[in-house]
């Protein structure tokens, strides 16, 4: 009798069916108050964690890190619209929460720099980057704390942060 190995990509297909036939059951019985108008955030999050699981079938660091990167953005916006849907927040919180978009993508890249074995510490300078001026930009929607003068001069950060990066490559270029 011959066994065949059942690849990773159709695993991960399945699960991905079986969890969006239990999230229709459930939008189509009424169960939890959830209905078509809470639930389509799933769609997004099951792409991300789809393309999550796939990643871990790479062998190359870079590519897993990479695949997680793309993965977590959907995967968390999604988190983020289903927990809007849901009433956590409403619609009208985004002028105050949209620098939340950026936060998750500074995640993505922390994910990634994990999920790439911590070998790509190249990965970190954009999670600090996008990530702390996500959280910069949150605490100022959130509490109006001198919200004047930084949103005249945040862009000082980027170009700060930018000479911080080429430092190092000006300063090799020079002892070369």
């Amino acid at each position: 009798m011959q066994t065949r190995q059942v690849s990773n990509g159709a695993t991960v297909a399945g699960i991905i069916l079986i969890v969006l036939g239990v999230v229709f059951f459930v939008a189509t019985q009424g169960v939890f108050n959830l209905d078509w108008s809470n639930i389509w955030p799933i769609f997004p999050m099951l792409v991300g964690a789809g393309i999550i699981a796939m990643a871990f079938t790479a062998d190359n660091p870079g590519a897993r890190a990479g695949a997680v990167i793309g993965g977590t953005i959907p995967l968390l916006v999604g988190a983020f619209f289903f927990a809007v849907t849901m009433g956590a927040f409403q619609w009208g919180d985004m002028g105050t929460l949209w620098p939340v978009f950026p936060i998750i993508v500074g995640l993505a890249f922390v994910a990634g720099y994990f999920a790439g074995n911590r070998e790509q510490l190249g990965l970190l300078w954009p999670a600090a980057i996008i990530g702390g001026i996500g959280v910069i930009f949150l605490i100022i929607t959130a509490t109006s704390v001198g919200y004047g003068i930084i949103a005249q001069l945040w862009p000082l950060v980027l170009i700060a942060a930018g000479v911080l990066m080429l430092i190092p490559r000006i300063w090799r270029t020079s002892r070369d």
